[in-house]
């Protein structure tokens, strides 16, 4: 009797604790929040259920085929294989590809949204959390990246989760387990994209600043250190044994990419993505929430001597956010808009700054509801901008390669398992079509060498991916018993505009025989 009682009373509250929590109007906005993003992405889930797989989706989910049913596939050096793995495992246990989208993009990009929320509030306080969280919840890129079976999304959870148990577990000294936390969420980031170390090396310059050197002796940092390399071994012993170098997957990530060389100039033209994230009414807003780092800057000597620490959390955020956009600009000299995502706390937190500066001074000066208003004038102005080109972006973008997936259909269809196939649309073509896909080379010597050695049952080339010149000439007369077209895709409904054409070959041939592709209608594979 008395261990029920003191169940029941266990129960009674746990029960008051929640309804104490849901009174606080703060938490009743985030749950608001989290609802509305919850509504925004399964819309537009719904919306991209079925459609086809980039050039990056595909060499993720042929990498987990390889494993779990054999495929023919070659694994890039460039990759970390930590998200290939996790497909691997959701495949395993029976997830299709849309439960597989659902489990590694939409739901970290709704996870985004309180993550953002709770740090920020540690950071500074609920009103700027909450802006910053509503910030997340329609920012275009979360919102269309977590319709790809991509790596952006996840590896921003990860990254701002390292960052949460950082500031829990050194700066408000909770507990020595969220700095533990805090190397394994590290390593998970960078197991899931490389660039995932910038978080802790973020962390690092951090303690440099604050710390000097005193942090070295902090033995609970060393132990995070020691999962971050615990966690990663099992990665860096398979990239060792598959690629026979470990090195090779920094390398390839800068130099096999034509990144990161001093004989590229300096990539000014990536402060363009400032506005890119932000959107006018938000990108006024960060320019005004910038003005509030006054006070670091005029008292920096004091920050840096220890006397002001009130002014962390700004220093961690505008450090956060100038570490990503040197690392880029200097350092690897490119990027795509997705690549630098690592910064995109940063700017929402001085967008809200900026928009909580706007609102005081409205509700001091003014009315205290005309602060309100304004925050919410400027909320909504943000997140139609938003929503308005992710819409757009989602609506061009969800029929993309649809050919190239409806011809490696027809090829799995009308092939068996041990044919070898040429196209440039490698991943694609080995996911859909569960066939040894082989690229064209890099001369016709090359690509017709590998046509008497592998002896392809098909050969596909098309307006997508980058054929080489010489593989879109006219068809030859004299090849036409060797070589004949068996299926064509279109890109217009009266079959005029032809985007992908796929070769039978019936025997070794020494001249290429391919489709008629305009160099006009060719396409990158870019995943923009």
């Amino acid at each position: 009797m008395e261990k029920e009682k003191e169940s029941e009373k266990r129960l009674e509250k746990r029960k008051e604790s929640i309804i104490k929590w849901f009174k606080d109007p703060y938490n009743l906005t985030l749950v608001g929040i989290i609802v509305f993003s919850i509504v925004i992405e399964i819309y537009y889930f719904i919306l991209t259920k079925n459609q086809p797989l980039w050039y990056d989706e595909a060499e993720y989910m042929s990498g987990a085929l390889n494993w779990l049913k054999g495929v023919p596939f070659h694994f890039s050096p460039q990759r970390p294989v930590f998200f290939h793995f996790l497909i691997f495992l959701l495949m395993s246990i029976g997830f299709n590809e849309t439960a597989i989208k659902f489990a590694l993009s939409l739901l970290p990009a709704i996870l985004l949204v309180p993550v953002t929320y709770f740090l920020v509030k540690d950071m500074y306080n609920k009103k700027i959390a909450l802006i910053s969280s509503f910030i997340m919840a329609f920012f275009w890129m979360n919102i269309f990246y977590s319709m790809r079976v991509m790596t952006d999304m996840i590896g921003l959870l990860f990254g701002l989760l390292s960052f949460y148990c950082f500031w829990q577990g050194y700066v408000k000294k909770k507990s020595k387990y969220y700095l533990w936390l805090m190397g394994f969420f590290i390593s998970l980031s960078t197991m899931i994209r490389l660039i995932g170390v910038l978080y802790g090396l973020t962390l690092v310059l951090y303690l440099l600043f604050t710390d000097r050197l005193k942090f070295l002796k902090n033995k609970d940092l060393w132990i995070a250190v020691l999962i971050a390399v615990l966690t990663t071994c099992p990665l860096l012993v398979w990239y060792y044994n598959y690629h026979g170098n470990v090195l090779s997957l920094i390398s390839s990530n800068v130099g096999g990419s034509h990144l990161g060389s001093t004989a590229n100039p300096i990539a000014w033209n990536l402060l363009n993505y400032i506005p890119a994230y932000l959107y006018t009414t938000l990108l006024i807003m960060f320019f005004i929430g910038l003005f509030t780092l006054v006070d670091l800057v005029m008292g920096f000597d004091m920050f840096f001597k220890r006397k002001r620490k009130d002014l962390d959390s700004d220093f961690f955020t505008i450090l956060s956010l100038l570490f990503v956009l040197a690392f880029f600009i200097f350092y690897f000299r490119g990027a795509e808009d997705r690549w630098m995502i690592a910064m995109a706390l940063p700017l929402f937190v001085f967008a809200a700054k900026g928009i909580v500066f706007v609102s005081d001074i409205i509700g001091k000066n003014i009315n205290k509801y005309l602060g309100v208003a304004f925050i919410l004038i400027v909320l909504i102005l943000g997140a139609y901008a938003h929503l308005t080109f992710a819409n757009t972006l989602v609506d061009v973008k969800k029929d993309s390669y649809l050919q190239v997936k409806e011809a490696a259909l027809w090829i799995k269809a009308n092939s068996q398992p041990g044919d070898i196939i040429f196209s440039n649309s490698i991943t694609q073509n080995t996911y859909y079509s569960e066939r040894e896909t082989i690229p064209f080379g890099e001369n016709e010597t090359e690509f017709w060498a590998s046509v008497k050695a592998k002896n392809p049952r098909y050969l596909v080339a098309s307006v997508f991916e980058a054929y080489p010149d010489w593989a879109t000439a006219n068809p030859s007369e004299k090849f036409k018993t060797t070589v004949q077209p068996v299926n064509a895709f279109f890109l217009d409904a009266e079959q005029k505009q032809v985007a992908l054409v796929i070769y039978e070959l019936k025997s070794p041939a020494t001249t290429p025989l391919l489709p008629p592709v305009s160099s006009g209608n060719k396409t990158n594979s870019s995943s923009k």
